[in-house]
């Protein structure tokens, strides 16, 4: 294959990404709202996070009306330091953020396993044939964080740019408990993970 024809092939997922980001953002910043009752539920409890320290549904007192651990805290980030952004636009940053950082990812493990370029290309534009991703992106909600620390885990598994394998246990252990606080469904990877460290540190 040509540098030339390489190069327009490395231009699709760049361009898809961007497209997908500028059709959903289009449509949020139209309604400044999310289409979720769960994303408002997790406003309501990022920001009574924020006021009370607290995370729950109702003022003042812990529930377990969220999915996730780390989420609400996120959220409070939000109201607590930066009011002045609108919560639609502020979880439309982070989750633009998130999409594009797992389609970065997906194209450095593809280089790392040395696929063909047309693999690399359909891993880069996973994010973007896969649609409910770019729903994901609408909702608020913490699902690409979620993706993103897996897939943030499997990278520091099996790249080659940290010498030192202790750092890179720990980072992978980092991520990965992340992933757990996000959703707690991760933990059904855990053998995996174990299994993979054992096998390459042996």
């Amino acid at each position: 294959m040509y540098d030339g024809q390489r190069r327009f092939l490395f231009i699709l997922p760049i361009a898809s990404i961007f497209l997908v980001l500028f059709i959903i953002s289009a449509a949020i910043i139209k309604t400044w709202g999310m289409p979720l009752d769960d994303s408002w539920i997790h406003q309501t409890i990022g920001r009574n996070t924020a006021t009370w320290g607290i995370p729950g549904f109702i003022p003042n007192a812990a529930s377990s009306g969220s999915s996730s651990a780390i989420w609400p805290w996120i959220i409070a980030c939000n109201f607590h330091f930066l009011p002045f952004i609108p919560s639609t636009a502020y979880m439309l940053f982070l989750n633009s953020f998130f999409y594009t950082s797992i389609a970065y990812l997906l194209f450095r493990i593809g280089k790392i396993q040395e696929v063909s370029t047309s693999e690399l290309i359909s891993l880069a534009c996973f994010p973007v044939l896969y649609g409910n991703f770019a729903w994901l992106i609408s909702t608020g909600m913490e699902h690409l964080l979620f993706v993103l620390l897996v897939v943030a885990s499997v990278y520091l598994l099996f790249t080659t740019n940290i010498s030192n394998k202790n750092t890179q246990i720990f980072l992978v252990g980092l991520c990965f408990g992340l992933s757990i606080l996000t959703r707690p469904e991760a933990l059904a990877l855990a053998p995996i993970y174990l299994m993979v460290i054992y096998i390459r540190n042996k």
